[in-house]
């Protein structure tokens, strides 16, 4: 399993409790946090946005209703988030953020490989990303675990190396547990080569890639 698999499922267990409740499936969970981030964009380096219920009703197809309203309470009262702000005692004028660091670049791979979808694989576009790919992050090994950051290997390579070309090491062990395993893993890492070699890389980034 990669990364991205583990780490929903483990998510998935830790929110059975408001799943029960709702009726819904993990997926369908993580599709309103989609719905969130898809509507209001993600603002380039900003990790926890502060998540609201208006927001969060917003976002969700029929609007401020019944079900909405407890889908998106029962969601930021869940481990996904903690709350940071708004008046005690009060649900509709608090405000939340993701739990932690993983969480929330665990959300903002799966936002950018839907906007890689969007753009019909065009890698190009994440260097207009390029902050979310700081080495101290997981979103690079989250995003290739993805149907379309597979696909963008070279490109979250290269990234990685222009924000910390020192930490090769580092780079190579997130992208190797990110990536799926087996013969899932082969053809992704040799067309990550091929791209490369067409785009004159840098030394950090062909290391890189040949140590997957």
């Amino acid at each position: 399993f990669s990364t991205t698999q583990v780490h929903e499922e483990i998510l998935a267990e830790r929110v059975k409790k408001e799943l029960g409740e709702l009726g819904m499936a993990p997926a369908d969970l993580w599709k309103t946090v989609d719905n969130i981030l898809s509507k209001d964009g993600f603002v380039n380096g900003e990790w926890n946005l502060a998540m609201t219920i208006q927001r969060c009703l917003a976002a969700q197809p029929g609007g401020d209703n019944g079900r909405n309203r407890q889908l998106c309470e029962e969601l930021f009262q869940s481990v996904l988030f903690e709350r940071v702000g708004g008046n005690l005692g009060s649900v509709s004028e608090a405000e939340w953020k993701f739990g932690n660091q993983s969480q929330a670049d665990l959300f903002t791979s799966r936002w950018l490989d839907a906007e890689l979808g969007k753009q019909k694989g065009n890698c190009a576009m994440l260097d207009a990303h390029a902050v979310m790919f700081d080495g101290s992050k997981e979103v690079a090994g989250y995003l290739v675990g993805r149907p379309n950051g597979g696909q963008c290997l070279a490109k979250v390579a290269q990234l990685l190396c222009k924000a910390k070309p020192a930490d090769k090491k580092l780079h190579v062990k997130q992208l190797y547990r990110g990536l799926p395993p087996g013969d899932a893993r082969r053809p992704l890492v040799s067309a990550a080569k091929e791209a490369a070699a067409k785009t004159s890389p840098d030394g950090c980034t062909v290391d890189v890639l040949g140590a997957l």
